[in-house]
């Protein structure tokens, strides 16, 4: 399978979604071990797609909110960029889905995604095309479902773990949730440039208080880059609500 094209920016977020829709097609795809391929897929067509993208949730914002949403995003990726210190950045699930409706950074994921925090933990209610993953079937299809995910940063990167997803309105067998609960389902995901560089220069993420933090390192070492070559945007990339 090949591996969608991630040269859009914003794919902090993008790689978790596109992560969860890769391990969405792989825990299907545990059910139709030992099927022949093309029952495999017809299966896989008729109970975990649709012809149609689901309607996600959006939220109604003011200029002025959005403003302030804006002006925290980029005064944190100013002190990261300069290599200034900076207090963590929080962002509650309004904030994610602001941006994501409104800022051209998250473009791709405009419509494809809506986020909640409950008890601490990120849900994502996503719509992928399915063409994405250039399997070679699939176009005009959609996997619409959701997961529930823990959020966290280690030694090793970035690490996004699901704790429970349903697709098409189906929750998945445990038998099947129960292997790959302890996977990092971004492990394997390529980062453009500049989200590299945003996650090299974080110390944590962390979900508190049904917030999401970003928590910036407190001293950047001498071949940490942290621009290179990756394009910063500027407030223009925002659209107006």
């Amino acid at each position: 399978m090949s591996k969608p094209d991630h040269k859009g920016r914003g794919c902090l977020i993008w790689g978790c979604v596109v992560g969860v829709g890769l391990l969405m097609l792989f825990v299907v795809g545990l059910y139709f071990v030992g099927r022949s391929v093309s029952r495999a897929v017809t299966e896989f067509v008729d109970q975990y797609t649709e012809s149609v993208p689901r309607s996600l949730p959006r939220i109604s914002i003011s200029e002025t909110e959005l403003t302030e949403i804006r002006d925290r995003f980029e005064s944190f990726r100013t002190a990261m960029t300069e290599r200034q210190e900076a207090p963590p950045l929080e962002l509650s699930a309004r904030d994610l889905n602001a941006l994501i409706q409104h800022d051209r950074m998250f473009s791709d994921l405009k419509d494809r995604v809506f986020f909640e925090i409950e008890d601490n933990r990120l849900k994502g209610e996503v719509s992928i095309p399915l063409g994405i993953f250039e399997m070679g079937f699939g176009e005009g299809l959609y996997l619409n479902g959701s997961a529930v995910f823990d959020l966290s940063l280690d030694s090793r990167g970035l690490a996004a773990r699901v704790i429970q997803m349903e697709l098409s309105g189906r929750n998945l067998p445990e038998e099947f949730m129960k292997p790959v609960r302890n996977q990092n389902i971004v492990e394997d995901v390529e980062l453009d440039g500049e989200t590299k560089a945003f996650i090299d220069a974080l110390q944590s993420i962390r979900i508190e208080n049904n917030r999401l933090l970003f928590e910036l390192k407190s001293e950047a070492t001498e071949g940490d880059k942290l621009v290179g070559n990756a394009e910063i945007n500027d407030a223009s990339d925002f659209e107006q609500p």
